[in-house]
């Protein structure tokens, strides 16, 4: 909705239909609302009254607002001819963006019976690899302040952001780059624990200094399988590292922490702190999360988050059902925002809904509805989205589903990105031998390659070996007479 708003505020009304169009698809009734008043005013589109009343009725489906009343008084004005115009319509769009056919189209089917059943999972037989002990990569270089002068940041795609005055460069280069490697770092990441047990799909949440060592630490690190009435299942989990696994509080922070405490002290103001704004809110509620160090009142973040989601902050709203999804906590609610959210269009919250319906144990699977999700939020540039979506597109129960070409395109978007990936090069293997039989000799070395690096990082590769051995005999590629 974002994205829609946007360009109604900016007049470019042919993108503003688009997108609350979009919205529409997906049950957002503030977008039929709103495309009811384009029609009616003749915003970028010749006045529509017809079209006009149609929004306004479906988005009186939800009660929303005002839509109820609009709605009949612009029928009142309409003659016979628009009437029937507007029935013949009408049973058109509520094929379309009638409320129960988008609830038992894209909603997710909550399995009630298995709500009080939890994920279990023993973290205590984890093999941290040292990261547990100051994660092992900065011994004893805590106690010392963060050396402000040599500080180096990373964005969020994790190239180096350097801060160094001229002055600098005149030091020893060696002395300075062993020097900055040295430095404390701190690191708020979410990760997937895979049915294997092994680390995967690290989202760095909140970071300063260089973490890219301590990440490539974290992925070797292996997991007791999490498991579900028996069954091993993927599970969502929040670590922190480095200095964020110190607890430091606000004093220790402003004293001997100042480069961090710069990011967040605004957040930590008095006026901020206690705030109404759903932003503000937010944020102080993000920062709490992040720096467990910091005083609050028991509760008072989900207090937080649940106060500035209600305000319809959508960021707020994912955050919040995310949290409650991770913890194995009031579940029902937590689909319920993340629903929220994703209906807003917000990619972060599109990709964990789709993902929801392929691994939750909570929610009945549909590879249909997780398709749909996850092409919303691919189509954002989502990078798990891309890979999750080229997975069902390839490998999917439903072959109905199947589209290698479109995976294959979701995949070359990853190239820059996830190049390494043992799971995209093991779907590149899949979308090259669907596309073309003739590829199945590239498509054996690319397995080949995936399945290495799997095994390097401790995957369980042995449905990929499977693949391999269909397509292989005695180490020959065989080229079958498969219907691809």
């Amino acid at each position: 909705m974002s994205q829609a708003d946007a360009a109604y505020d900016t007049q470019n009304y042919t993108a503003a239909i688009k997108e609350y169009t979009k919205s529409a698809i997906v049950g957002v009734p503030r977008a039929m609302h709103t495309l009811g008043f384009i029609y009616y005013q003749g915003q970028g589109v010749t006045v529509d009254k017809v079209e006009s009343a149609i929004w306004f009725l479906l988005a009186a489906q939800y009660k929303y607002e005002n839509s109820t009343s609009i709605a009949r008084s612009i029928l009142a004005s309409l003659n016979d001819a628009d009437t029937g115009e507007l029935t013949e319509r009408l049973e058109h769009y509520g094929l379309i963006y009638g409320k129960e056919l988008i609830q038992e189209r894209y909603y997710p089917v909550v399995q009630s019976e298995l709500l009080e059943t939890r994920i279990e999972m023993s973290t205590a037989g984890a093999n941290l690899l040292g990261l547990e002990d100051d994660d092992g990569l900065t011994e004893g270089l805590f106690s010392a302040g963060i050396n402000e002068e040599i500080y180096a940041e990373e964005d969020e795609n994790g190239n180096q952001v350097e801060n160094l005055s001229s002055a600098q460069f005149s030091s020893n280069s060696n002395t300075r780059l062993d020097n900055m490697l040295k430095q404390p770092y701190f690191a708020v990441v979410e990760y997937v624990i895979a049915p294997d047990g092994t680390v995967r799909d690290i989202e760095i949440l909140q970071s300063f200094g260089r973490i890219n060592l301590a990440l490539r630490k974290f992925r070797e690190v292996k997991y007791p399988q999490p498991k579900f009435n028996g069954q091993a299942v993927a599970v969502t989990k929040r670590i922190n590292l480095g200095l964020a696994r110190q607890n430091l509080s606000k004093m220790t922070l402003a004293q001997d922490y100042h480069h961090i405490y710069r990011g967040i002290k605004h957040i930590l103001s008095d006026e901020k702190t206690i705030s109404s704004n759903a932003y503000d809110q937010y944020m102080y509620a993000i920062t709490l999360m992040n720096f467990e160090g910091l005083w609050r009142e028991e509760g008072q973040i989900d207090h937080l988050l649940e106060r500035s989601a209600n305000q319809g902050l959508v960021e707020a709203q994912y955050v919040l059902g995310n949290k409650l999804y991770r913890e194995q906590k009031d579940l029902d609610k937590a689909i319920s925002w993340l629903l929220t959210s994703a209906k807003q269009g917000l990619a972060n919250a599109e990709y964990r809904l789709g993902d929801l319906f392929i691994t939750s144990p909570w929610i009945e699977k549909d590879e249909h509805k997780a398709v749909f999700w996850l092409d919303r939020a691919a189509n954002q540039g989502h990078v798990f989205a891309l890979r999750k979506a080229a997975e069902i597109k390839l490998m999917a129960e439903d072959k109905t589903l199947h589209d290698a070409k479109t995976a294959l395109s979701y995949l070359k978007r990853l190239e820059e990105v996830e190049r390494l990936n043992p799971e995209v090069q093991f779907l590149t293997a899949i979308a090259w031998e669907k596309q073309d039989v003739r590829k199945r000799a590239e498509a054996v070395k690319m397995i080949q390659q995936a399945i290495f690096r799997g095994e390097q990082q401790g995957w369980d590769t042995s449905a990929w070996y499977d693949v391999l051995m269909r397509w292989t005999t005695g180490g020959r590629v065989t080229i079958s007479n498969e219907n691809h």
